[in-house]
């Protein structure tokens, strides 16, 4: 599937792919926070953060009052303490990410296929839902993502992917369904293409 799935729309080399894809070249962008007083200036932190920690952050900031858990699962993490270098690294042992579906790129190759992934320390393991195919990559060592692991670290892809599937039926994420009738479209979609390919030769 390699083949329809080029359709990039930016390039963000030495990062993989670009946006719409969940390689890094995707997702990975710099987050540049200022607030003198509060956050030293010139200081660096590479741990990853994702966009759900902005709502507790937000509102630790705010000094509001979180939703208690029985009542809105809290996905994110405050990253208050990272920013004050408080704390070197967060709570959590993973983030995950979830896209159940296709998005396009023109010309019949796609951005992204419907694909789960988990990242856990420099380890990440992407499942592509549509065929099950697993990749592997250290990222502190292959930021481009171009050496697939599964081979080579079998245990540590188990392990990874185990996890990913348990979140997965923890938080009953939508899966794709395959369609029963693919074959039958497709032979439909050719045989319209055909006949309307005829109908301009035939036009005087």
């Amino acid at each position: 599937r390699e083949g329809i799935q080029g359709g990039n729309v930016t390039d963000n080399a030495p990062l993989r792919a670009g946006k719409g894809s969940l390689y890094e070249g995707g997702t990975r962008v710099p987050m540049i926070v200022r607030w003198p007083g509060q956050v030293p200036a010139g200081s660096t932190s590479d741990v990853p953060t994702i966009h759900v920690d902005f709502y507790p952050t937000l509102a630790a900031l705010a000094g509001a009052k979180l939703p208690a858990p029985e009542k809105q699962i809290l996905d994110g993490e405050n990253l208050l303490p990272l920013w004050r270098q408080e704390r070197k690294e967060l709570s959590r042992e993973a983030i995950y990410q979830h896209f159940p579906g296709y998005l396009g790129a023109g010309g019949d190759t796609f951005r992204t296929m419907p694909v789960s992934l988990i990242r856990a320390g420099d380890w990440k393991l992407m499942e592509f839902i549509e065929d099950g195919r697993l990749e592997l990559y250290n990222l502190r060592r292959d930021i481009g993502e171009t050496t697939n692991l599964v081979n080579a670290e079998p245990q540590r892809t188990k392990e990874l992917h185990a996890k990913l599937q348990a979140w997965r039926k923890n938080i009953g994420a939508p899966m794709p369904t395959p369609n029963p009738n693919a074959g039958k479209d497709a032979a439909v979609a050719a045989g319209a293409e055909k006949k309307k390919k005829g109908a301009k030769k035939a036009a005087p």
